[in-house]
């Protein structure tokens, strides 16, 4: 590689980082399914695609030699036991729910439950995952039919029945369940689908399937009791917050922000001032969460001319005047948090989300989710079952990244790590256009074809991983760890942290 080459290798690389690495934070605690054991497929997808890329480009060629040196490379430099966080995402959780039903002789039944039938189409993550509980059950001796998918609306109706039939509910007992819908999914299809009626003629409400589902009855993996010390604002559940890891960072909370206000008419001006607890905010690296929204949905980036009447991006930028109106609904002020703005890590991907361009190198921000289960008869252990990152569409600022795309996440060993990622780099600028675009539509057909879609859409996959050190790892881990003690549940249960995550080791001082 001549020393060009490298510089300007060694720079794209640098300009990947976070800017600031003390900014990295968790984002998001999830509760109960939250997404990515559709991985084991996409990975089965991926590998089909590279298959043919290599074959594409023939062996004993200069492009074949860097593809192959690379992955050959990323194998023996992975941290030993990270290797297939995210293509055995699905057998981890398998396997953890079949110890988890005592060798199926506690618990005689396995329900997969869920707001609509996702269980019955190939390619979905309910449908995959019933298919691997049905094959552990074949293998430990079991039968595949004491594995099902139901719906919300059959289990509910089916246990109010042999309530008011008298019969005792003690059956409910023989179930471990895997239930994938939140309280508000809940809420919502009791009181606001085509069911409601139904429900509200055959006695049932949210209260009373809510008393169901955290009787104690029903084995679970998700007590649903922690899920109000999950979502945006775990923060604000955790005890001793300062004590705590890093990345669990506390926003400022919209019932505690006062905005004070005066208006000199004379001039037609109006001088706001936003303070938290008697203390002046400065809101020019604060971001403006809105209760309520989904991923990017209802966040806004501070800018100093948001309520001029000639500027155009309204719906994604707020200031000291604009903070009232976009926080007000119609009973009076809606719940929000003000946030650090984060610089998220970034990749290069051939591949243009926006367009569906492949073969040019696109710069993205990155956030990655990884599952963990924690026994809290273990009060000081806690597993990593899956690892998941998500790529978001260009040209966003980082905390509203929303969208996009999934990406295989590398744990690499801290001393191999840049080296790492510049053979990456180097692979991926050996390369010519047309060789993106062909193995990233082999990419997408294979998705395609084998019906992982999201949101009705096909799924958009990375064909290059995002390379994490070791140390990025352990951070996380320990505040997961820390994470799980605060959510004190006396019974196993999985999660997942969703994290902007600096992954290049820890720079000593």
């Amino acid at each position: 590689m001549s020393g060009f080459f490298d510089s300007f290798l060694r720079k794209v690389t640098g300009g990947l980082e976070m800017p600031n690495p003390k900014t990295e934070k968790l984002l998001e605690v999830n509760l109960g399914c939250f997404g990515g054991f559709d991985s084991q497929a996409m990975q089965k997808c991926w590998r089909r695609a590279y298959d043919q890329f290599l074959e594409y480009i023939k062996a004993g060629s200069p492009k074949h030699a860097k593809v192959t040196d690379f992955w050959e490379h990323l194998k023996t430099v992975e941290v030993k036991g990270t290797e297939n966080l995210f293509s055995n995402s699905l057998d981890n959780l398998v396997n953890i729910i079949a110890n988890q039903m005592s060798d199926f002789s506690e618990f005689k039944e396995f329900l997969l439950v869920s707001i609509g039938e996702e269980f019955k189409n190939t390619g979905e993550e309910n449908y995959l995952l019933l298919e691997g509980i049905i094959k552990k059950l074949v293998l430990a001796g079991g039968e595949g039919e004491v594995a099902a998918g139901i719906t919300v609306f059959d289990l509910l109706t089916t246990i109010k029945e042999n309530e008011l039939s008298g019969s005792n509910l003690n059956f409910l007992q023989n179930i471990f369940m895997f239930d994938d819908f939140t309280d508000e999914e809940l809420k919502k299809e009791i009181e606001d689908s085509k069911w409601s009626e139904f429900y509200k003629k055959m006695g049932i409400d949210f209260v009373w399937a809510k008393r169901i589902f955290e009787s104690g009855k029903i084995g679970s993996l998700y007590p649903r009791k922690l899920e109000t010390s999950a979502g945006r604002d775990f923060a604000k559940k955790l005890k001793q917050l300062k004590d705590n890891s890093p990345l669990l960072v506390e926003p400022l909370y919209g019932e505690k922000i006062v905005t004070n206000h005066t208006q000199d008419l004379s001039a037609n001006t109006e001088n706001v001032k936003v303070e938290y607890d008697n203390k002046k905010v400065d809101l020019t690296q604060k971001v403006l969460k809105i209760d309520g929204t989904s991923s990017g949905d209802g966040i806004f980036m501070y800018h100093s001319d948001a309520h001029l009447p000639n500027f155009t991006e309204k719906d994604k930028y707020f200031n000291e005047f604009t903070l009232r109106q976009l926080t007000k609904d119609k009973e009076g002020r809606k719940k929000f948090t003000l946030e650090d703005f984060v610089h998220a890590p970034k990749i290069f991907v051939p591949y243009d989300l926006r367009n569906n361009q492949y073969g040019e190198m696109t710069e993205y921000t990155v956030d990655v989710r990884f599952g963990y289960y924690f026994d809290p008869s273990h009060p000081n252990e806690i597993q990593v079952i899956s690892s998941y990152g998500r790529f978001n569409y260009p040209g966003e600022k980082s905390n509203i990244a929303k969208g996009g795309g999934v990406i295989d996440i590398k744990v690499v060993q801290d001393d191999k790590y840049t080296e790492t990622k510049m053979k990456m780099l180097e692979m991926a600028f050996s390369l010519e256009k047309q060789d993106g675009e062909f193995f990233q539509e082999k990419l997408s057909e294979n998705l395609q074809n084998d019906n992982l879609t999201y949101k009705g859409k096909p799924m958009a996959m990375s064909p290059l991983p995002f390379v994490i050190s070791e140390s990025a790892f352990e951070r996380m881990k320990v505040a997961a760890l820390q994470v799980a003690k605060n959510l004190k549940s006396d019974k196993p249960f999985m999660f997942a942290l969703d994290a902007f995550l600096n992954p290049s080791p820890i720079q000593e001082n």
